[in-house]
């Protein structure tokens, strides 16, 4: 049993209902896109012997020079939260001579 804000207590049941009642909320709220299906082909011949194997959708050759350049990694680097920046190891003070 869990506390209402006014402090009343609610049931198992009653808390089982307020969260289908939400989730059905929520979801009827997201679009549904249907797909038409595709015509049916009309039966005619193949035109390919069908000795001849499928090998896949064309390729197409790439050199290095077409990736994109990869970015140098230079002092600190950003963090998520200031626990992970503290957590990370610093580079060394520099020391006075």
């Amino acid at each position: 049993m869990e506390t209402g804000p006014g402090g009343e207590r609610h049931s198992d049941d009653e808390l089982a209902t307020a969260l289908e009642e939400e989730v059905a909320r929520i979801t009827m709220a997201i679009p549904v896109v249907s797909v038409t299906p595709e015509p049916e082909p009309s039966p005619e011949p193949e035109s390919q012997p069908e000795d001849e194997e499928w090998v896949g959708p064309p390729t197409q050759a790439i050199s290095f020079e077409d990736l994109p350049v990869r970015r140098q990694v230079e002092g600190p680097q950003p963090t998520f939260s200031a626990w992970v920046g503290a957590a990370a190891p610093q580079p060394p003070e520099p020391q006075p001579p």
